[in-house]
């Protein structure tokens, strides 16, 4: 299964521009929107693109986007508990607080809102964060039952 992971849009307050979704989601199977989107319309210009899309608001979010999706959610795919959360507050201790606000341990949790790529291991959870799109980062992921590779892209490179 492939999957786009996206965060922090921020369409358009600090991105102007979209890219052309058609181009960037061509054979992906789901995407996770991570917040900070801004512009509810991004939302539908994904959604036709790929329709299997999993969003969760930001702290950047306008009501129209607050009050239709959960601040964040869990997914189960592949065998695998998946967490999905924007994050809030400082970049020191985010994941201590992100892990906290589940009822239940995810395995991944994908999170944004520092506009920091990264992947990391703590508690026997591995933290992944795409970066900011309104920077150009995305993350490709392929899952399947024995694993979850990734692939940190940049969108202007390939649109």
């Amino acid at each position: 299964m492939k999957i786009i992971v996206l965060s922090d849009i921020h369409y358009p307050t600090r991105l102007k521009e979209l890219p052309d979704f058609s181009v960037l989601l061509k054979k992906i199977d789901m995407v996770f929107c991570l917040g900070d989107i801004v512009d509810v319309g991004v939302l539908d210009l994904i959604s036709l693109a790929c329709p299997n899309l999993h969003v969760v608001a930001g702290n950047m979010d306008l009501d129209d986007i607050r009050n239709r999706f959960p601040t964040s959610k869990i997914l189960r795919l592949m065998g695998y508990k998946i967490g999905l959360t924007h994050g809030w507050g400082s970049p020191f201790g985010i994941r201590r607080r992100i892990l906290a606000s589940f009822d239940e341990k995810p395995d991944i949790i994908f999170f944004g809102h520092t506009h920091i790529k990264g992947d990391y291991f703590e508690d026997g959870i591995r933290f992944i964060n795409p970066g900011a799109f309104c920077s150009g980062d995305f993350l490709l992921v392929n899952i399947d039952v024995r694993r979850v590779d990734l692939d940190f892209l940049n969108w202007k490179d390939i649109v």
